[in-house]
């Protein structure tokens, strides 16, 4: 079993939840190996509780397989209650009975899309299992799922769980400094690298261990044949949506640096219209494994966007993995990693870095801008400005934060800041620049003249 790690906010929240709040029902929803399951089991710790495992099987199976667990638990408390009858409306009337014997009692149902999917009228028994959980002030339920979509739908407008509950934890990949907070001894530039190609997902990093090197753990867990993390890509895909062929072809072509919309298609031969590769992407950007980006400078509608793997782990497999596969079949592991990652791992990098230096400014933008401000991106060449670029932009009420980022061996220097003083010059003439960022892998050159209003940020800085 792994250990928990992370999530400190989530868990607070879902133990305060079933301790104090007046509202009876929970719902957590988030992708496949994200970490729902073990949040649900580390804040169930010391309360009376059922966890039930849903499975896809025919409502009635699936009903009785959630009373035989009911009674198993209840037994282990001390409760005996014969849970033999013919709904989920009646079963929960007996578990109202056994809560008000144990003073409280916390149901969590993993996977509830399963009951859902084979049983339309699930939804509708759950909304007078939660009114009565509600009115007795004991009972919690708390339902889990990996389908993003039918748990976002469950809770809207028209349907019967609506309004009803108290706490809604949308569960997405770690940030870099909690994910890889278990690799302390590493350094901060190989904690970098460690998030750059596996990301966030507490599964991924559970199976790679701080004893060994990042090339010992990615050689072993994702490169190897029959490794846990050999096939993820196709798997998750396979699990989660149809023609998962289609969907490995886009993911390919934008992790090869094709990222807008046109030159992605070109990439796709088994994708014939724009119109079917806007749809398959969007589907990709609902599962948290694309995303789609416009220049800051651009309206909120221009048609320019870029599209980018906003998985690490899919990115990597896609750039290294993929392409060598016969290699990595025959058993040349060792030797893709020296002779293919190793070399290209920090130009790899370097795009990650900037996603990173991104989080961090949107941390800290109020204070940065000397207000709130809105979205944290990029400001990109054009067709009139096609020689300069902003790697980091963020616009307030007094003005714009510009930032260049810098993942190089050598430290950030006087030619840096002057080519992000071009950028400015060239894309807002005119606008008042609040705040300068220079992000540095390696440190501040002793003869880089900061002017006002400008400050390097480091990687200390960064995970501090």
């Amino acid at each position: 079993m792994f250990s928990f790690i992370g999530r400190q906010q989530e868990l607070a929240q879902l133990r305060d939840f079933i301790a104090r709040s007046p509202l009876a029902l929970a719902t957590i929803r988030g992708r496949r190996r994200i970490g729902k399951s073990t949040l649900l089991r580390e804040a169930l710790q010391g309360t009376p509780h059922l966890y039930h495992q849903a499975q896809q099987m025919a409502p009635r199976e699936a009903l009785l397989a959630f009373q035989r667990d009911a009674q198993q638990e209840l037994a282990k408390l001390g409760v005996r209650v014969p849970l033999s009858v013919g709904s989920w409306a009646e079963t929960f009337e007996l578990l109202q009975l056994a809560t008000a014997r144990l003073g409280s009692f916390a149901v969590a149902i993993d996977e509830f899309p399963y009951l859902a999917g084979r049983d339309g009228d699930i939804e509708s028994a759950f909304q007078r299992i939660v009114d009565d959980a509600q009115r007795s002030g004991q009972l919690k339920v708390i339902l889990c799922g990996s389908s993003l979509s039918f748990m976002r739908r469950m809770l809207e407008g028209q349907q019967p769980l609506h309004g009803r509950s108290g706490l809604n934890l949308v569960l997405g990949p770690l940030g870099y400094r909690e994910a890889t907070a278990r690799f302390g001894a590493w350094g901060l530039e190989e904690r970098v690298r460690l998030h750059a190609l596996i990301g966030g997902v507490p599964l991924y990093l559970q199976l790679f261990d701080p004893g060994q090197s990042l090339a010992e753990n990615y050689t072993a867990q994702v490169m190897t044949p029959n490794a846990a993390l050999h096939e993820e890509p196709a798997n998750l895909l396979r699990s989660e949506v149809d023609a998962p062929g289609l969907y490995m072809q886009l993911l390919a072509a934008i992790s090869q640096g094709q990222n807008k919309l046109g030159e992605i298609l070109g990439r796709c031969p088994d994708i014939e219209t724009a119109a079917q590769a806007s749809y398959y992407l969007h589907t990709l950007q609902e599962l948290g494994l694309v995303g789609q980006h416009r220049s800051l400078t651009d309206p909120p509608k221009a048609r320019n966007s870029r599209y980018t793997v906003s998985d690490p782990m899919m990115r990597s497999w896609h750039h290294f993995v993929r392409p060598h596969l016969s290699q990595l079949q025959a058993g040349n592991a060792a030797h893709v990693w020296a002779e293919v990652i190793a070399p290209n791992l920090d130009e790899f990098t370097s795009i990650h870095f900037e996603t990173l230096c991104r989080s961090w400014t949107a941390e800290h933008l109020p204070h940065l801008l000397g207000g709130m401000g809105g979205e944290v991106g990029a400001i990109w060449p054009t067709k009139a400005v096609s020689d300069a670029e902003i790697d980091v932009a963020a616009h307030g009420a007094r003005g714009w934060l510009t930032g260049e980022c810098k993942w190089t061996r050598g430290p950030v220097d006087q030619r840096n800041l002057e080519q992000l003083l071009r950028a400015e010059t060239r894309h807002l003439a005119g606008e008042t620049i609040i705040t300068r960022l220079l992000f540095a892998r390696s440190g501040r050159h002793p003869g880089l003249k900061l002017p006002d209003a400008t400050q390097v940020v480091e990687l200390d800085d960064l995970f501090s």
